[in-house]
Formats: C-alpha cells, structure tokens, sequence
C-alpha cells in the first residue's frame, strides 16, 4: 500500500466532529499606528510597546507569544490568494493567539470597526484605548467598543495614558509601560484559555487552516494538490480558492514553509506536532486507534516512495 493510500485510510477513520483543534504555537497579531524606524523617536504606542517588549522578554516577542506585525500581512498580499486587506487579516486573526489592536490612527479605528464584526477575530480581541478618550462617549466606544463588549462579555477593553508631541513622537510615563507588561499577557492569557483546544468545526475558518496545517504535517511535504485531496477524502467541502487562502495564511504566520522544486511548490511543516487531536469513527479496530503509530508508518512509507519530501522536512521545518 502506497503513502497516500495509508494517509486517505488514515483521514477516512477520523471521526472529525469529535476531535479537536489545537494550537501549535502561540502567535499574536499586533496591529496599530505606523512605525517611524527611529528608536529614539516612536510614532505610535505599537511601536514603543514593542520596543519595551524587546528589552524586556526580547525581539519578535510579547508576553510568550510571537509578533506577527500587520505590515506582514500587507507585504504578503499583493503575491497572495487575497483580493483585499480586510479578508487576509480575518484569516490570520482566526488561528492567532490573540489579536492586540491599539486604536490611535484611523487605520486602527477602520480595523476596530472590521474586527468587531467577525466573530472568530473578536473572540480574540485586545483592544488597547487612551485612557483619556476610554470612557468618554464617542462614535468609537459608543459603537464599535459597545457593540464589541456587548457581543463578547469578557472583552478586553484596556485604557493606558501615553503623550503625543506636537512632532507626532509618542512617549508614556514609566507606570504606564510597567503595567503593559503585565496587563496585555495576562489578557491574551484570558483570551487564549478559551481558544487554546476547540472540538473541529467546519464552517470555522481557523479550523479549515489548522486542518490544512495537519494535513502537511501528516504529509511532512504537500502539493497543492496533496492538500486539496485530504480535504476530500475528509469529506470536507472547500474550493480551490479557500485551500489556496489557508496555505498562503500559514505561510504568512510562519507555520508552513512553501519550497520550490522544479516546476512544483511543496509546503513544509513548521510545528512540532499535529494541531489536530483525533478522535476515531465507531468501528475503527482497536489497532488502528494508535495515532502516533499509525503517524509512524505513513511517514516511513513516505521516506521509501518519495524521500525527498522528508529530506524537505528535515531541512525546512523548523522543528
């Protein structure tokens, strides 16, 4: 029996409503003001929260979590399966950790308005506010901050008091930086708790993605057309289009890695194990209920049809 037939039988057993999505890695999604490129003279409460994250837990890091900065998000689009910022970034937000949003340009006021209204991006919303404008009844906190805390009670609404100098230089007093750092990881803690294992549903986007991760994972290496044809076996309906968007997602936040060979693009897993805790169908034989043997065996009949997709593994994964 070749690897994929051993992969389809494999994906056929699972019951897949009874199994569970799980994070691999712990990823949050900053967005907010622009950043200057000058250390000395920050732009944005992002920029020198970011700076204050990097001193104090390192660079590309908040709280335990990786950085993926919405700059990323906007490089990636143009070679991307997206057609606009706002579809890309629901994407992204659905198989973060938490989303961290600090409302201080219009950009971020015309995300809050977006964010509220996705379910899987509100769920793992932080929204970080000035202090002086939080409790004071405007279009935002009367609108999008009402209706985010009124269709998700534990909404994390933060306020914090920073300056702006009539250059645009953002600066903030010492207490105001030391209580971020405790209240923005503690909030993405909250938030995370929920979301850290779900049972599999399909018509959640960040479920689809993560299934798509697994099916590379199982794979180690996957064509496109690899990954379109676990969906089916799956019994999981999804268009070429939407396939195209969670791999270009993962990719994005750094999960999959794509790799050219020839005339073909092969997707590397990046995690350390399946986010995928499986569940088996009723009549699956004792046996073959071992997931991590089962696992096994794919993968040493991979490595004897097709090495090189091991060899990609090994060399590209990250793991």
């Amino acid at each position: 029996m070749g690897f994929f037939e051993l992969v389809s039988e494999f994906l056929r057993n699972i019951d897949f409503e009874k199994s569970e999505i799980m994070q691999p890695q712990k990823l949050v999604f900053v967005c907010g003001g622009k950043a200057s490129n000058k250390a000395d003279e920050p732009w944005s409460m992002r920029e020198l929260l970011l700076q204050k994250a990097a001193q104090t837990v390192g660079s590309g890091k908040l709280g335990d979590a990786t950085i993926l900065l919405a700059e990323e998000a906007i490089k990636a689009l143009e070679k991307s399966s997206f057609s606009n910022l706002l579809d890309l970034e629901e994407y992204i937000a659905a198989i973060v950790h938490a989303v961290l949003l600090i409302v201080e340009s219009p950009g971020s006021m015309c995300e809050l308005g977006a964010f509220v209204k996705t379910q899987e991006i509100r769920e793992k919303l932080i929204v970080i506010m000035p202090s002086d404008y939080k409790n004071v009844p405007s279009f935002i906190t009367s609108g999008a901050v009402k209706f985010l805390e009124e269709n998700y009670p534990p909404a994390q609404v933060l306020g914090f008091h920073w300056n702006v100098d009539k250059n645009g230089v953002i600066s903030a007093p010492d207490y105001t930086l030391d209580e971020m750092d405790i209240a923005i990881p503690e909030a993405m803690r909250q938030v995370h708790k929920v979301h850290e294992k779900e049972s599999f549903r399909k018509n959640k986007i960040g479920h689809l993605i993560y299934l798509c991760l697994a099916f590379c994972h199982l794979l180690r290496s996957a064509k496109l057309a690899d990954i379109k044809e676990c969906f089916s076996v799956s019994g999981i309906v999804i268009d070429e289009t939407a396939v195209k968007r969670c791999i270009d997602t993962l990719v994005i936040c750094k999960l999959l890695k794509a790799v050219e060979n020839g005339k073909l693009t092969y997707y590397v897993s990046r995690v350390g194990r399946m986010p995928l805790e499986i569940r088996w169908r009723s009549g699956t034989p004792n046996p073959d209920r071992n997931t991590l043997r089962r696992i096994a065996r794919i993968a040493a009949e991979i490595e004897r049809e097709e090495k090189f997709r091991i060899e990609m593994f090994r060399g590209h994964g990250n793991v």
